[in-house]
C-alpha cells in the first residue's frame, strides 16, 4: 500500500479462492484493520486451514536508485526527506553501481583526526546547526548520534526486513544494520520535551565483523545469511522482535536505552527509547546502515566499506 496509508481502515475490493473454497472471515466491500492481521479461516469440504491477512508498506527510495547531489538527502514533494546521512560534513557516503541498478557505498574515514563512519539512515543529520568544528570534538560530543534526529513516520508492522549488503577492507571492524519501531507522543526528536516518550515497539538488528560469518558476534535477530550474487552481494533476512530484545541482540551494547545525553551542548538531541511490551502502535521508524557500528563514538578502521541495495519489509 501506499506510505503511511491507514492501515487500520482497509477496504476489500477483490479477493479470489480456489475451487470449491469459501470463507466467512472476510467479505468483498468491507473495512478491516489489516495493521496487526486478520486471521481468515478458508474450507474446503471438511477441511480449513487459517491464514493471516496483512497490509503494509515500504519506506519511499529503499531501493536506493534515486540520488540527489549524491547524498542519497532526497526532497520528496509530500513527505520531505526520508533518508539522510552525514555527507555535509564528511563526504563518505556515495552513489555506486550494482547490477542493473543503484547502491549506497558508506567508508569510513578521517576527518579532523577523528573516525567518522560512513552512514544512511531515516533521520535528519544535524538540524540543530551545530558548527562542523564542534562536532570534531570527542569531548564535547562523546556520542555523535546526538547530532542526529532519528525516525520517521511509519506505521506498518512488518515481520521481516530483507537488505542486499556487502562489506569488506574493514581490518576487523564491524558494521551496524539495524531497525527499530518506536511508539512516540512525539514528533521529531529535535523537538522533544522532558515528558516526550519514545517506546521501543520491535527491533532487529545485525552487527558483524565480516559480510559472511556472522557468528563472530551474537546476532539472534539473524534469520540467514544468503551466498554472494552475481554483484558480490549477500541478502541479509532480519526477523523484528516485538517487546523485549533478544537476549545478545546488539540494540543492548548501544546508547538506544541511554537514560540521558553523554552532551553537555543545549544542541543535543536524544534519541534514547524506553522497553515497550510490543503491542503499543507504530508512530516512527529507525532504519540505521553504517560502515562502522562504534563509528559514533569515534572508533573504527579507515575504509571499511559497507555496500547495501533493495532495503525492503516483509509483512
Amino acid at each position: 500500500m501506499a506510505y503511511l496509508a491507514d492501515l487500520t481502515q482497509v477496504k476489500i475490493s477483490a479477493f479470489g479462492l480456489s475451487e470449491g473454497a469459501s470463507t466467512t472471515s472476510i467479505t468483498k466491500g468491507s473495512t478491516y484493520d489489516l495493521s496487526a492481521g486478520v486471521p481468515v479461516v478458508v474450507s474446503v469440504g471438511g477441511n480449513s486451514v487459517t491464514y493471516t491477512v496483512k497490509a503494509g508498506y515500504q519506506i519511499p527510495y529503499s531501493n536506493f536508485d534515486s540520488w540527489d547531489n549524491n547524498d542519497y538527502v532526497l526532497e520528496d514533494p509530500t513527505y520531505g526527506a526520508i533518508w539522510g546521512n552525514a555527507n555535509s560534513a564528511s563526504k563518505n557516503t556515495t552513489q555506486v553501481t550494482v547490477g542493473s541498478g543503484s547502491g549506497a557505498q558508506m567508508k569510513t574515514s578521517s576527518i579532523f583526526g577523528k573516525i567518522a563512519s560512513g552512514s544512511i539512515y531515516t533521520a535528519e543529520f544535524n538540524p540543530n546547526g551545530v558548527g562542523l568544528l564542534s562536532m570534531a570534538s570527542s569531548s564535547t560530543w562523546p556520542d555523535g548520534n546526538e547530532l542526529i534526529d532519528f525516525g520517521k513516520p511509519f506505521k506498518g508492522r512488518p515481520e521481516y526486513a530483507d537488505v542486499k549488503f556487502s562489506y569488506s577492507d574493514n581490518d576487523g571492524d564491524s558494521c551496524d544494520i539495524y531497525i527499530v519501531l518506536e511508539n512516540r507522543t512525539g514528533d521529531k526528536n529535535v523537538d522533544r520535551t522532558s515528558a516526550d516518550v519514545n517506546t521501543l515497539v520491535a527491533s532487529a538488528w545485525f552487527r558483524s565483523t565480516s559480510a559472511s560469518d556472522y557468528t563472530t558476534r551474537p546476532n539472534p535477530d539473524v534469520v540467514s545469511i544468503s551466498e554472494p550474487d552475481v554483484n558480490g552481494m549477500r541478502t541479509l533476512r532480519l526477523k523484528l522482535q516485538y517487546g523485549t530484545p533478544l537476549t545478545n541482540s546488539p540494540i543492548w551494547n548501544s546508547s538506544a536505552f541511554a537514560t540521558e545525553v553523554s552532551s553537555s551542548n543545549n544542541k543535543a538531541i536524544d534519541n534514547s527509547v524506553v522497553e515497550g511490551t510490543g503491542k503499543e502502535a507504530i508512530t516512527h521508524v529507525r532504519v540505521v546502515f553504517a560502515s562502522s557500528a562504534a563509528g559514533n563514538f569515534y572508533t573504527g578502521t579507515e575504509d571499511a566499506t559497507l555496500v547495501v541495495d533493495d532495503f525492503k519489509f516483509i509483512y
